[in-house]
């Protein structure tokens, strides 16, 4: 969804139950009142609405399926993106069996896991160590990190065994010899040039995954992924071949207060990635945890999704440690730090060591009002479009140092309606541009809540940032299903209002309308 626009989307819940039998229909439609370049000079070649529609039904929680069709904006095809699945769960020894579209969570994620997690946070834990659900029918939009075919996960005792196949089409960039340089994974189909590059490549995975876990004390697991493509990839020094493989054995140990937890993977004896790490409980109001990473640079798995700073699990070495207390009753304490380096790269000689650290304070001031207070500090290589003598553009790496510090404070006004302010302020400096940028954002927030049908919520921002570079993200309250985290830049005011009411028990209407004004330019986007 394009946050910097107006939006309307609708959403209808339809839920009933009749012999153990349940049905959920959830249909949104997303409209931006302005039209873009794309529309008026009619590049794209489909219309400026986003559909979406997505239909699960459950039988006697014996058996489900499921089907979601969706088109993106200035896409021609109001099913351009389709997905479903049938799975049969809890049949003797059969713990499920998908027929369809399914993700995998295997492991700390070194070999596979679904196409997004939450890396770091105030929560330590989150992202950081992981429980995976193994086998999940894939019910999302998500158009790339998803398997396609059979899936069937067993469990005898204390064993667990999971099979999977899949064979799917890809979109990717090719060179004059017709090998892959890169994957098209944005989804979109709006244009000739975008549309001229679906489907041109095939993937085929199969796998197996075993475990055995001891109740809740321990468990070890080997996964392996085997995966063949039509074409011959050729992504730098990782891979130039048409196929590859993954292995990866995890291993979770539950020690009184402390947990050990970890993986290793591997394509061949050079190319080994490791993660392990460590929990330990030592009072009821203290939690640590502490782990490394070790990827190495030419280590491939399409699928894989580990804790890392880069969106490929490879070439980065790093350690982080995180720290939940509640000293007293009414105030938590969260931090992090967490130091990282990508060893090897086309433009730096020498790795720069990056590092990051966040505190958070949340302390419960009265009984109606809660405040939390954060400070982060992120410093490290960027890599970044310059001029060179001559006027020409380069690329060129800096260290790129960004502070943010940031207030909230919740206060509730009865049992309806709760206000919500945010301060936030943030510096930028990259030397070799020598840039130095600030920016600052507030928003309130009024949030009412009827115990019986009805949910408002509003927000309005104020934002003032030099430029892109100090632009200040925040996360913005949206429909069921929808994430939405804009970047907010330049000087302007954005407002949006959302309005939930539940018609009767089995269905629920909600829409959102938001409005954005920057100053001092010509245009928004395209």
């Amino acid at each position: 969804i394009d946050e910097d626009s107006h939006l309307l989307d609708f959403i209808q819940n339809d839920i009933f139950t009749l012999k153990k039998i349940s049905v959920n229909i959830r249909s949104r439609f997303v409209r931006k009142f302005q039209l873009a370049k794309g529309y008026t000079q009619k590049k794209y070649i489909g219309s400026p609405l986003k559909f979406y529609n997505r239909a699960n039904i459950g039988i006697d929680d014996k058996l489900f399926a499921g089907i979601l069709v969706e088109k993106d904006a200035g896409e021609s095809k109001y099913n351009d993106f389709t997905t479903g699945f049938i799975q049969f769960k809890n049949y003797n020894f059969l713990k499920s069996l998908v027929i369809g579209d399914y993700v995998i969570e295997a492991g700390q994620g070194l070999v596979i896991w679904r196409g997004y997690d939450i890396q770091k946070s105030a929560v330590v834990t989150v992202g950081t160590y992981r429980r995976g659900r193994e086998l999940i029918p894939h019910n999302s939009s998500d158009e790339n990190y998803y398997l396609r075919g059979i899936a069937s996960n067993f469990q005898l005792w204390d064993f667990n065994a999971m099979f999977f196949a899949s064979k799917k089409k890809l979109c990717a960039t090719l060179d004059r010899n017709n090998n892959v340089t890169n994957i098209y994974t944005t989804g979109y189909f709006r244009t000739n040039s975008e549309i001229s590059i679906r489907s041109n490549l095939t993937e085929t995975v199969y796998g197996f995954r075993s475990k055995y876990a001891h109740k809740e004390k321990y468990s070890i697991g080997v996964t392996t992924l085997f995966s063949r493509f039509s074409r011959n990839l050729f992504f730098e020094k990782k891979i130039n071949d048409k196929e590859y493989s993954a292995i990866g054995i995890d291993y979770n140990f539950l020690l009184k207060r402390v947990i050990l937890y970890g993986e290793l993977s591997f394509n061949s004896p050079q190319k080994i990635n490791l993660i392990k790490g460590i929990i330990l409980d030592i009072l009821p109001q203290l939690r640590i945890i502490s782990l490394i990473r070790n990827y190495s640079p030419n280590y491939f798995s399409r699928y894989a999704n580990p804790f890392s700073e880069q969106s490929q699990s490879a070439n980065e070495t790093g350690f982080y440690i995180g720290i939940n207390l509640q000293p007293l009753g009414t105030v938590n304490l969260s931090s992090y730090y967490d130091r990282y380096i990508f060893p090897t790269s086309r433009f730096l000689i020498f790795p720069i060591m990056n590092e990051e650290y966040f505190i958070e304070v949340n302390s419960k001031i009265t009984k109606d009002m809660e405040c939390t207070f954060v400070y982060k500090h992120k410093i490290g290589d960027k890599k970044i479009k310059t001029h060179d003598n001559y006027n020409r553009i380069i690329e060129v790496y800096d260290i790129k140092q960004k502070d943010i510090y940031r207030a909230n404070f919740n206060y509730f006004v009865n049992q309806n309606i709760k206000l919500r302010v945010r301060f936030e302020y943030l510096t930028m400096k990259i030397p070799a541009l020598n840039k130095f940028e600030s920016g600052k954002l507030v928003y309130q927030d009024i949030l009412y809540k009827d115990r019986k049908r009805l949910d408002l919520n509003c927000r309005i921002i104020l934002f003032n940032t030099d430029s892109f570079y100090s632009g200040i993200s925040q996360y913005e309250n949206d429909l069921r299903g929808v994430l939405s985290v804009p970047i907010l830049y330049g000087k302007g005011l954005k407002w949006y209002f959302i309005i939930k009411y539940q018609i009767m028990e089995t269905l629920t209407i909600s829409s959102k309308y938001s409005y954005l004004i920057v100053e001092n330019v010509k245009n928004i986007g395209s």
